[in-house]
């Protein structure tokens, strides 16, 4: 629902942020051996991943 709000021409770089994401906290839970993504799981994916588009944002997808 979130995607909705981001800006036509950043959409591309917010697909790509969010699959760096997925793909640091997806090595996170492989060096843990977790079988279960939790938050905690996500949260460390995106620490290593971010900055980025538009999760470097706060508060995120604000309308000013």
């Amino acid at each position: 629902m979130s995607f909705s709000k981001i800006e036509d021409d950043k959409y591309p770089e917010a697909v790509a942020s969010l699959l760096k994401i997925l793909r640091e906290t997806l090595i996170y839970a492989q060096e843990k051996g977790l079988k279960v993504l939790t938050e905690t799981s996500v949260d460390k994916g995106k620490n290593k991943a971010c900055p980025v588009y538009p999760f470097d944002e706060w508060p995120p997808f604000s309308n000013g």
